[in-house]
């Protein structure tokens, strides 16, 4: 068995690329960069002892694009240089080799699009072009069942004490121009169906 490996902090100029790296990687720089934001930087960047980076090289591209002194690394300093090399390849590798049921990433990122941009980390939104994207949100009680067009929206701001232009609309994408033109003002957030008001 491996002995654990720790976490250590390093100065991001000490952490060096591999100058063979077989993974063309600056199309994931984006999403890494976005989930980075959302989520902290959460995964080492793995390098040998000599600092060259084994995996996480989209992550130290999105750590100097973010203005980063410090990353977080484990080093592997119990493995060779062939075990060092052929663990490079392998991992990559095998993170191709996973797939995704597609019906149960639609429904996981359903549940999830309100509070999260899924294309910002990558995914291409385009499960089912005949439903709003956005899971269980409803219109507030307030709405029901009332004119939402964009003459009529300013109307409703006394009934709901919430002014207009904060409308929350679930929607897929694609669909955020055509629902700002359709009611006149810009969709800052998401709680309920695009298809209420399409």
């Amino acid at each position: 068995m491996k002995k654990q490996q720790k976490i250590i902090e390093l100065p991001v100029q000490d952490v060096k690329p591999y100058e063979n790296n077989p993974r063309h990687n600056d199309g994931a720089v984006a999403a890494v960069v976005a989930s980075i934001k959302e989520f902290g930087f959460r995964q080492p960047i793995l390098v040998d002892a000599k600092n060259v980076i084994i995996c996480g090289h989209s992550r130290l591209k999105a750590a100097l694009e973010l203005g980063f002194e410090k990353v977080p690394c484990i080093v592997a300093d119990d493995l060779n240089p062939k075990q060092v090399a052929a663990y490079r390849i392998a991992d990559n590798k095998i993170s191709e080799l996973a797939t995704w049921d597609t019906e149960a990433l639609r429904l996981e990122i359903e549940a999830l699009s309100c509070d999260f941009d899924f294309e910002a980390f990558g995914f291409e939104l385009n499960f089912d072009e005949d439903e709003s994207f956005a899971g269980e949100g409803t219109l507030p009680d307030e709405l029901q069942g009332k004119d939402l067009s964009p003459g009529t929206l300013e109307k409703h701001e006394g009934d709901n004490e919430v002014a207009m232009e904060r409308i929350i609309i679930c929607f897929y994408p694609h669909q955020r121009e055509e629902l700002e033109a359709k009611l006149g003002l810009k969709i800052e957030k998401v709680v309920y169906k695009a298809e209420e008001i399409l």
